[in-house]
Order: structure tokens, then C-alpha cells, then sequence
């Protein structure tokens, strides 16, 4: 694929991004009648949990595969993890930045839950923790694509973990699941170019086979 062609899609994941934050800003009704039905005082200190661990398992394996990478001087996959990683904390700060804009309210401040909610002036729209795993999903499979099946399952996981647990109605995860994915995939594919040209392409050849991270 050219450069022009990456730089292309990249483009189009981030107006699909844009496209998708703006559509579900408003809370739809099917988003709260998913919220009544599966939030319950049974589960939601399950969701907090499960939350918590789904992130510490994301970032502990990003950084293994990055240590990985750099213990077997895979630069170019090094590079990309880097890459993906810093996009990863961009597209947190863009949703800070969203959720001031939008100013909505989380759900568990309009309905009780069991777990405790966060402040107030912390909003819910998208949701900051689906941001981050999709983010750092993206990251990881786009360096490693064998990491795929792995990673998105557990980013998914992350998001539905956040409505159980009370914190985040579903279209605040959809939308942070559209910005953490789509954002960093775009802009790994609009700065590949840089990465080439930092190790080189012999460099490349070699390293996009994946071969020395099948041992």
C-alpha cells in the first residue's frame, strides 16, 4: 500500500471516529434500557473489578511485547509500539477534551448503583477507560497482527465491564471504543512512513514478517 493510500484511510477512520462521537452524543433510549437491564447491584462491583484487571493486563502486556521487541531489537515493531502507544495517550487527552465539550452526566448519578460513582465534574461521554484499551489494542495489533484475537476481545470486555459496573451507559463506550481504535489505527497507518524511515527498509522487510515474535 502506497503512502498516499495509507495517509487515505487514515483520513477515513478518523472521520468514521467523528462520525460515530457525533451521531451518539445524545443518549439514546436503547443505550438506557441496556443500562437498566444488565446493571445490578450482583454485578457491579463485578464490573469495577473486571475493569481494573482488563486494564492492568492491557498496559503489562503492551510493555512486555514492547520490552520483547527491544530484547530482539525488532525496531520496526518497536517503533510502531511506540508509535501506538503515544497515540494511545493522545487520543486519552482528545477525550478529556470531549468530555468538557459534551458534559454528560454519568448514569449512576441519575440511578443508584452498588459500587461507588465517580465525581460529578467527571463526565461520561465517551467513556476514558474504552478509549485507552482500544487504544492500546489497536497499538498492539497493528504491530503484531497474531495479537488481534487477543487483544480486541479483551478491549471489548473492558467497555461492557464499564456499563456493568454502573459507571458508563453502552453509547459511551461505543463512542470511546470508535475514538481509542480508529485514532490510533489511523494515525499508526499516517506516520508508517516515519517508522520506515527510521529503521530502514531493510530493516522492515525483515521485521514485518513477525518471525521472531513467533518463537
Amino acid at each position: 500500500m502506497s503512502h498516499l493510500s495509507k495517509l487515505f484511510w487514515a483520513l477515513v477512520m478518523w472521520i468514521v471516529a467523528g462520525i460515530v462521537i457525533t451521531l451518539l452524543h445524545e443518549t439514546p433510549a436503547w443505550s438506557m434500557k441496556i443500562f437498566l437491564w444488565v446493571v445490578t447491584d450482583e454485578l457491579t462491583p463485578t464490573g469495577v473489578l473486571a475493569s481494573t484487571i482488563i486494564m492492568l493486563v492491557l498496559i503489562i502486556l503492551y510493555v512486555g511485547v514492547m520490552v520483547r521487541a527491544w530484547i530482539l531489537k525488532n525496531r520496526f515493531h518497536l517503533g510502531q509500539l511506540v508509535v501506538g502507544g503515544t497515540f494511545a495517550v493522545v487520543m486519552y487527552m482528545m477525550n478529556l477534551l470531549l468530555k468538557n465539550r459534551y458534559e454528560r452526566i454519568r448514569p449512576c448519578h441519575h440511578i443508584e448503583v452498588a459500587t461507588e460513582c465517580p465525581l460529578i465534574g467527571n463526565f461520561s461521554y465517551p467513556s476514558n477507560h474504552t478509549v485507552i484499551a482500544f487504544g492500546l489494542a489497536a497499538g498492539l495489533a497493528f504491530a503484531v497482527p497474531r495479537l488481534a484475537y487477543l487483544v480486541y476481545p479483551l478491549a471489548m470486555v473492558e467497555g461492557i465491564a464499564r456499563v456493568i459496573a454502573g459507571h458508563h451507559y453502552p453509547h459511551d463506550v461505543l463512542a470511546g471504543a470508535a475514538l481509542g481504535m480508529f485514532g490510533v489505527l489511523g494515525a499508526l497507518m499516517a506516520t508508517q512512513f516515519v517508522v520506515l524511515a527510521v529503521v530502514g527498509d531493510k530493516d522492515s522487510r525483515r521485521l514485518t514478517s513477525d518471525a521472531d515474535f513467533r518463537q
